[in-house]
């Protein structure tokens, strides 16, 4: 569930999982973990809180 919308914003914002760990401060084989289903953080964790201000960083970097 969290990987497919994961996957859904990712393609919304054109964005690889790359650039996404730029945006995030990580690795990006935990970004491609998450993507797989493999990893899911923890509601209101500090890794959520991570994905979701890089999510909103990347969708204004590009202006959406």
């Amino acid at each position: 569930m969290f990987c497919e919308r994961l996957n859904k914003i990712f393609e919304a914002l054109d964005i690889t999982s790359a650039d996404f760990a730029h945006f995030v401060g990580c690795d990006k084989s935990y970004i491609s973990r998450m993507i797989s289903g493999g990893r899911v953080p923890k509601s209101g964790g500090k890794g959520a809180l991570r994905v979701v201000g890089g999510i909103y960083m990347c969708a204004d970097e590009k202006g959406k």
